[in-house]
């Protein structure tokens, strides 16, 4: 049965609006579409679909992998920045001062992270086989999926990425006192820094300032390699009172008091809490990184517990068996546990005894004569690890006969030193 002229013509209308209708939608959808492509683009860059070669964006931990190179650097280099809060309290009378100060900073900067050229490739070519804006759409976890699927730990690249973070928190107290004949300074620092890598400047392509899975880069995160938890020192002038118009002997003639007046002691002592020391790298496998091999897991409490030697060398731990046991191999991806130990702390007194003559011929010519003494107690603190590795399965085995025995001590022994200074 035919339509009529009318229904025809109805039909007609509602097929022109609903192709106008799904044009708008669709002018919409791509309006936005482009729109979320653009912010995404400028964010994250893109991929060519063809090339699968990388470009632009600002978001640093997605690396473009056909860029990296030894030497080379992704994204905008940023050394770190730091911002700082301080609060000062000070008080004050006729001879002390105390300062008290809260000391904040937050830094970005700048790190070598390791990477399977091609393992990125792949993943890279295989988003942009559907998605010119490859990770606009990816959470962290999700490439980090991605990436996971395709490890294959048989290679490695070095690049530097602006990827790294680090935080400081310290709190500072100082006293000083200044009395007749007698002037002292006593500094306390109490501090924490935490970082994903320390040592940038210093560190080399593969060197301590690699962070070994560049997908887990928080697994690195740890107290720096440089922190301190305790600093203490303190400095002092002090006049001895002996001689002409002193405490003892204050009506001594010339010569005693050319002898025995007039001297000055000065002192400088320091105290610092130990070093981080890292668990054992293990040497059983390359479990995240082909050219840097993973730290073992602790599988036990362990702390340090040096010892002086004499039977045995000395060693990090008085029991370096029980030590040793107290770890296991890292799985596949595993970083393992960075800075967990503690070393040795150091301490030192170093101190100065001196005298100065007023020539008779001039008074504006002195001559000063000095006697100073460094590590006055001749205290030995220990440093260094003969060896830091560990085998396979370690929670079975026995260590080598050198695991983390000390190799030096700090700083140097007592030395003395005299000298004469004619001031004119």
């Amino acid at each position: 049965m035919g339509s009529s002229p009318v229904d025809k013509s109805t039909q007609q209308s509602s097929s022109a609006a609903a192709t106008q209708l799904s044009a708008q939608q669709a002018a919409n959808a791509a309006a936005a579409q482009k729109t979320a492509n653009q912010t995404a683009t400028a964010q994250f860059g893109t991929i060519d679909p063809t090339t699968g070669k990388y470009s632009g964006g600002t978001e640093s931990q997605f690396l473009d992998p056909n860029s990296l190179n030894q030497t080379g650097l992704t994204g905008t280099y940023k050394d770190q920045y730091n911002s700082q809060a301080n609060t000062n309290a000070n008080t004050a009378n006729n001879s002390v001062g105390t300062t008290i100060q809260n000391l904040n900073s937050r830094g970005m900067g700048a790190t070598p992270a390791g990477f399977d050229a091609d393992l990125q490739r792949k993943a890279y070519a295989d988003q942009a086989a559907t998605n010119s804006t490859a990770y606009t759409s990816m959470s962290q976890k999700q490439l980090s999926d991605a990436l996971t699927n395709y490890w294959n730990a048989n290679s490695a690249l070095s690049a530097y990425g602006t990827i790294a973070s680090s935080d400081y928190h310290a709190a500072t107290l100082s006293i000083r006192q200044r009395l007749k004949g007698l002037s002292w300074d006593l500094n306390y620092t109490f501090s924490k820094s935490i970082d994903d890598a320390s040592g940038l400047q210093t560190s080399g392509v593969y060197g301590s300032a690699f962070i070994t899975n560049a997908l887990l880069q928080h697994d690195n995160r740890a107290v720096s390699d440089f922190d301190i938890r305790h600093i203490i020192n303190m400095n002092s002038i002090w006049e001895i009172p002996v001689g002409r118009g002193k405490m003892f002997l204050g009506g001594s003639n010339k010569v005693v008091n050319g002898i025995l007046g007039g001297w000055s002691l000065t002192s400088i002592f320091r105290y610092n809490s130990g070093l981080p020391v890292s668990s054992p790298v293990d040497v059983g496998g390359w479990p995240a990184n082909w050219n840097v091999r993973s730290w073992a897991i602790p599988i036990k409490t362990i702390e340090a517990s040096p010892t002086r030697g004499g039977a045995t060398p000395a060693n990090l731990f008085s029991d370096p068996k029980a030590a040793y046991n107290s770890f296991r191999s890292p799985g596949p991806g595993e970083t393992g546990a960075r800075n967990i130990l503690r070393g040795v702390g150091f301490v030192t007194l170093d101190a100065g005894l001196y005298k100065s003559f007023q020539m008779p011929w001039n008074e504006k010519h002195k001559l000063q004569v000095r006697w100073e003494v460094f590590n006055v107690s001749n205290t030995q603190r220990l440093q260094g690890n003969a060896d830091v590795t560990n085998g396979l399965d370690p929670q079975f085995g026995s260590p080598s006969a050198s695991f983390y025995n000390f190799t030096s001590i700090q700083g140097t022994p007592r030395v003395m030193q005299f000298a004469v200074r004619y001031d004119f």
